[in-house]
């Protein structure tokens, strides 16, 4: 029984997944690191996630949709409570995902002025 070119290639293959698996490189003379490319990776092309930061207007700041979760942080009503009794101010973002602007959120529970009533 002959294993022919196909047998050849599933070797190699697996040579190549047990040296990977062991930090180690398998391939031509001419692809072997060498240690210019090893010593640094690759400079980074901007900030960290973590780093960027947007400033928005306050306008915008206002109009910028939370997570319910986010919500009943803020205004230390439940989910449920939320969802219940401001329903009118409730966006959905997804299938599953319910939210509110921050500038409702932070409407909820402002008492009402007396001025503004007839």
């Amino acid at each position: 029984m002959s294993t022919g070119k196909a047998g050849l290639i599933g070797k190699a293959a697996d040579r190549a997944i047990i040296a990977a698996s062991k930090g180690q490189f398998i391939g031509a003379p001419d692809q072997q690191p060498n240690s210019s490319n090893q010593s640094a990776p690759p400079p980074a092309r901007g900030p960290p996630n973590d780093q960027l930061v947007l400033k928005l207007s306050p306008e915008l700041e206002l109009r910028k949709v939370l997570t319910l979760a986010q919500v009943s942080e803020i205004t230390s009503l439940s989910e449920d409570s939320l969802k219940r009794h401001h329903a009118d101010k409730i966006k959905r973002l997804g299938p599953r995902r319910l939210g509110m602007t921050l500038g409702d959120a932070l409407a909820i529970g402002e008492p009402v002025s007396e001025t503004a009533a007839p």
